[in-house]
């Protein structure tokens, strides 16, 4: 059940009045379920007003059943008028109508309430249908019993699905229906030899299984690109500083089955030893000997 007293912002209005009387079953409120009550986080912003006067406004509840937008609510400060607030939300929802087809209008009702008075009526109309203080609402008040009837949750759902009915079309057909007669839907289409030809073509790309097949792949399956082939000097760089030090100084062989580079490195060796080798006569004539003969 909603409370009167205590209300000392905006915020309280919202959540302590105006809300409860949204929810609370009938005949003491609207019975509205939860799930249809739109909240400022859902709630699209529109430009009211005209003039100096015009700025983005979205209310504070939005009532929405059958995908469309019924009732507007708006909240206002225990201190500040009603006047304007019912004049802010009746904007706000001729905007919304606005964006529906020519007289649809959905939204057909505002509520408004500072928690001293509620104020309620049609969205079109400048008079409320009924203006009331807070404090004198119950259960068996005349106020509320005008507004459960109005706006209890009854009335608007089936208002708004008589609105919906009339956007959905009244001709409902088959999409096979659009390509003709019956003797053309039930027509056999020939087969498509399309996927056949092309599975053949490439197959053996895909599914190499001859050895010229792959040679085939290997010599044609690669185009070059600049682009590509500008990033292979840098990679380069950075995998010859990866290299370790035993790499980087060792030297390559062109053909290891005659290794000219390690030959001549022994060779050289052997002569090195051959002129100032360690030892005596014998010793150096006997190593130069057999480093010529590995050589």
């Amino acid at each position: 059940m909603w409370v009167t007293t205590g209300l000392n912002n905006e915020s309280d209005v919202e959540q302590k009045f105006i809300y409860p009387l949204l929810v609370t079953p009938s005949p003491a409120g609207l019975g509205l379920p939860p799930a249809v009550i739109q909240t400022k986080a859902n709630i699209r912003r529109l430009s009211v007003g005209k003039g100096v006067e015009q700025k983005l406004y979205f209310p504070d509840y939005l009532i929405v059943t059958s995908g469309l937008p019924v009732v507007v609510v708006e909240a206002k400060h225990p201190t500040e008028h009603l006047a304007e607030g019912y004049r802010e939300a009746r904007l706000y929802a001729t905007e919304l109508n606005a964006l529906y087809p020519h007289d649809a209008n959905p939204t057909k009702y505002v509520i408004a309430s500072n928690g001293i008075e509620l104020w309620f009526g049609f969205a079109d109309a400048a008079d409320p249908l009924e203006k009331a203080l807070c404090s004198d609402l119950g259960i068996y008040s005349p106020a509320i019993a005008r507004i459960t009837e109005e706006l209890g949750w009854f009335n608007i759902s089936s208002y708004a699905e008589k609105i919906a009915r009339t956007f959905r079309s009244a001709a409902y057909f088959k999409p096979r229906k659009l390509l003709g007669g019956v003797v053309f839907q039930n027509e056999e289409i020939g087969q498509n030899s399309f996927g056949t030809t092309v599975t053949s073509a490439i197959a053996s790309v895909f599914n190499p299984e001859s050895r010229e097949d792959r040679a085939y792949i290997a010599k044609h399956g690669y185009v070059s690109s600049q682009r590509r082939e500008r990033y292979i000097e840098p990679i380069d760089k950075v995998i010859r500083a990866a290299r370790p030090p035993s790499e980087t100084h060792a030297t390559l062989l062109e053909d290891t089955s005659k290794p000219q580079e390690v030959i001549k490195k022994l060779r050289e060796s052997c002569y090195l030893l051959a002129v100032s080798g360690p030892g005596s006569r014998h010793s150096s004539t006997t190593s130069k000997r057999l480093l010529c003969r590995q050589s």
